[in-house]
């Protein structure tokens, strides 16, 4: 009977509980956050920057590294990675401004937390290291710790050992002045001893194994209380400084309860044995007498029990061949619509890709992100950008010697070279004007290397015209020649209108930049006297005087000869 109640519950559970089961499965594929929830995270978000915003007009830079961290905190919600290392680096740059070498200090130290210790390993620990070197000029003794701390723990997690014991040499070095337990210092020495171990340093390995057994012979406070806390009479006494006598009188009267306590447990047992044996008693007349009622009433029963057995058994049977047959069909039905479904997810991320890196090719990466996030991209301000304009001289007489094949070729062989020099010093691609071409350093996303990135990659492409028009002269073909002029100053960037987008800049530096152009001569880097005031110590400059732009008046300008070497 008892086989026959087993198989009949485990048929039944074949047939409710698989289903269950493939439903948790199937609800686990649903996606973390709906649309409603990145909507309202999005909003707080703009929420958050135009709060930034007001602080940074109020000149309250310490609440504009604050807000920045709540908008990194937002991007990291919507799991985009880009931007949330974007703001963070943003938050360090405020920081520094502010002056406040603490908040500076911090603002590194939350970046490098941000990094995935196994991808972005070496850029977690430089960020901690140029934490700890701001803490350092700062003394602040428990900051230090806490990124030594951090350092070692992030290292020895990917087995990086170098970084690792320089920060454990540290902390065991100051382990008083960072306040680590006794656990903290024997667990730095066990890591010690592997590192080391790896590293092949036998003697180091040997100084840290005798370290280690040092500091387990010593029992360390925690063990020294939990020991005085046994005895009975220690209420306020201070447990690491009683004397020694104190000690043996202490393990007297501890003894002595000992004593006590043990005949006590001892006559509690022997009255739980005495009890249990009367239950022994009771229970075996109890189950005689349930025996003797059980053995008349299986009897009678045992018949009709056998008979509606095995109607239930059809019946169970019968019910979970049917359930089984039509989860099989719905199951194939399934794994086809969900096969359909993949189908066209692919596609249509395949199609997302293409649409996504079109609209890179076009926007920078944070206009393009929030366009799509927003539906608009809000022009924003830039203190700092340096604007440059090239032009090739002769370039309608040279081009009407050509066919239009040759132009377009001569012209993307040069504007391809460009594109590839200004992507090497972090320079933004705004346009092409005919056989003009512009660019500009400081944004989307401002720095103050602006100035030299744009020098150096003037003179780079400078240096790739003298080549080209070398190649042309030995073949004897036309060639043209490029003016390139540079100015620094404050623009307005961002995307207008809502049809065709295009990312650009606007204000009065984009104007002198182009007479510094204008004003050049062909194989020159023309800059203006702003300009120079800002990289007159990386590179050499001759000066031309005051030279006349038009609606411009008289301009300082220089000829950049090279870089300081």
């Amino acid at each position: 009977m008892q086989k026959l109640s087993i198989a009949l519950a485990f048929l039944f559970w074949i047939g409710l509980a698989a289903p269950c089961v493939y439903a948790q499965k199937a609800t686990s594929k649903l996606p973390t956050l709906s649309r409603v929830e990145k909507r309202k995270i999005v909003t707080r978000i703009n929420d958050y920057k135009a709060k930034r915003q007001e602080a940074l007009r109020a000149k309250d830079l310490e609440e504009a590294v604050k807000v920045t961290w709540r908008i990194a905190a937002g991007y990291q919600e919507l799991q985009q990675t880009g931007s949330v290392e974007s703001e963070y680096l943003r938050a360090v740059n405020l920081a520094e401004k502010s002056e406040n070498q603490k908040l500076f200090a911090y603002a590194y130290e939350r970046l490098a937390d941000n990094f995935d210790n196994v991808n972005y390993h070496t850029k977690k620990i430089e960020n901690y290291q140029k934490a700890a070197e701001i803490y350092g000029k700062l003394q602040l003794a428990e900051n230090i710790g806490t990124i030594q701390q951090k350092i070692a723990k992030s290292a020895y997690e990917v087995r990086k050992y170098k970084p690792m014991i320089a920060a454990v040499e540290d902390l065991l070095a100051k382990a008083t002045v960072y306040q680590l337990t006794h656990a903290e210092q024997e667990a730095y020495c066990k890591m010690m001893i592997e590192a080391q171990t790896e590293e092949k340093n036998s003697e180091s390995v040997k100084v840290y194994d005798k370290l280690l057994s040092d500091l387990m012979k010593v029992p360390n406070r925690e063990q020294l209380i939990n020991k005085a806390m046994k005895a009975k009479d220690t209420e306020g006494v201070d447990l690491l400084l009683i004397s020694k006598r104190e000690v043996d009188i202490l393990r007297k009267v501890k003894n002595n309860l000992s004593a006590e306590v043990q005949n006590k447990e001892d006559s509690i047992q022997k009255q739980q044995r005495d009890l249990e044996i009367k239950q022994q008693r009771l229970e075996r007349q109890r189950y005689e007498l349930l025996a003797q009622e059980v053995a008349t009433k299986e009897e009678k029963a045992k018949s009709q029990m056998f008979l509606i057995g095995i109607g239930c058994l059809v019946v169970v049977v019968g019910v979970a061949v049917f359930a089984f047959v039509n989860k099989l069909r719905a199951n194939k039905k399934l794994e086809q619509k969900n096969a359909e479904i993949e189908a066209q997810k692919a596609l249509i991320e395949v199609e997302r890709k293409k649409s996504d890196n079109l609209l890179l090719n076009i926007l920078p990466t944070e206009t393009a992100t929030e366009l799509k996030e927003t539906g608009k991209a809000t022009p924003k301000s830039y203190e700092m950008v340096t604007v440059l304009f090239t032009d090739f001289k002769g370039f309608t007489n040279i081009a009407e010697k050509m066919t239009a094949e040759q132009v377009i070729q001569e012209l993307d062989r040069c504007f391809l070279a460009f594109d590839q020099i200004i992507d090497k010093y972090n320079l933004e691609k705004i346009k092409t004007i005919g056989d003009a071409y512009m660019c500009a350093g400081g944004v989307p996303v401002a720095n103050v290397t602006n100035p030299t990135d744009a020098v150096r990659a003037g003179l780079e492409m400078q240096q790739f015209m003298k080549q080209w028009q070398a190649e042309k002269m030995a073949l004897k073909q036309p060639y043209f020649e490029l003016r390139l002029g540079i100015h620094t100053g404050k623009v307005v960037a961002g995307v207008v209108g809502n049809k065709k987008f295009a990312y650009d800049i606007w204000g009065d530096a984009v104007n002198v930049a182009a007479r510094m152009e204008s004003s050049g001569e062909e194989g020159k880097v023309n800059i203006s006297g702003t300009t120079y005031e800002l990289v007159k110590h990386q590179f050499k400059a001759t000066y031309r005087g005051k030279v006349a732009a038009k609606n411009k008046g008289e301009i300082d300008m220089y000829f950049v000869e090279g870089e300081v070497k």
